[in-house]
């Protein structure tokens, strides 16, 4: 969407394995069809771990504040997770309108990953602020089932076709591995044994269930961009 911007971190969460540790089995959060996986929309996924509820994804532009809305209610106990791409400096600030707690997961630069726990439910509109005029925020939010802490997070620019967000450890398996790949000036498409979630602009949010502790990495196919970010995130479950 932009120029590449210099990676920024805000919560570097555990160390992380040598590359050289064999990857964990996988599994997917299957879905009915693959076009439904690009809906941003509900339908009710399910493992034996953990259910994927609903996304939904926007773009607003020339604001200080933007908003986004769950297109259902979501559920008391369930997780939020936000994702945000957008243009200029600033920190960004997630609140909802239930009052519930966001931190920051991981964020590259202008790329931002921010989950809630054991929310409160309701009719829920998620406000982004980022506390000066954004000509384009990107957002992207998701509601999840089974969802209990953060594992690990990782994430880096990158160039050319294969997008990975570095490693991430996965400590308590099963566990929900999330992704977050904004493309600059181009599309993409989710990494292998991952579900995409939403698809605006060309960019990518994407889930997997892994089956056994490891090491791993949250990947995608970069089709036509000049550059891109992946972040990456591993869940526990209860």
């Amino acid at each position: 969407m932009r120029g590449e911007p210099v990676p920024r971190v805000l919560l570097m969460v555990g160390l992380f394995a040598p590359a050289a540790c064999l990857f964990p089995s996988l599994g997917g959060l299957s879905e009915g069809s693959a076009d439904a996986t690009l809906a941003d929309s509900g339908g009710d996924t399910t493992s034996d771990a953990f259910a994927f509820v609903q996304a939904n994804s926007s773009t607003v532009n020339d604001a200080s504040i933007a908003t986004i809305s769950f297109k259902q209610p979501v559920t008391a106990g369930d997780t939020l997770i936000v994702c945000v791409d957008w243009a200029g400096a600033g920190t960004m600030k997630v609140t909802d309108s239930l009052g519930n707690a966001f931190s920051t997961v991981y964020v590259v630069g202008s790329r931002l990953v921010s989950v809630a726990f054991d929310v409160r439910g309701g009719i829920d509109l998620v406000s982004l602020d980022l506390g000066v005029v954004s000509s384009e925020y990107e957002i992207y939010v998701h509601e999840y089932r089974g969802v209990r802490a953060l594992d690990f997070a990782n994430g880096m620019n990158g160039t050319g076709d294969a997008m990975s967000s570095g490693p991430i450890d996965v400590t308590e398996a099963p566990e929900l591995l999330f992704g977050f790949g904004p493309i600059n000036g181009g599309s993409g498409v989710a990494g292998e044994g991952f579900t995409q979630r939403t698809a605006l602009n060309g960019n990518i949010t994407e889930d997997m269930v892994v089956t056994d502790a490891g090491t791993l990495s949250a990947t995608a196919v970069n089709l036509n961009g000049s550059s891109w970010t992946m972040i990456g995130a591993s869940f526990k479950g209860f």
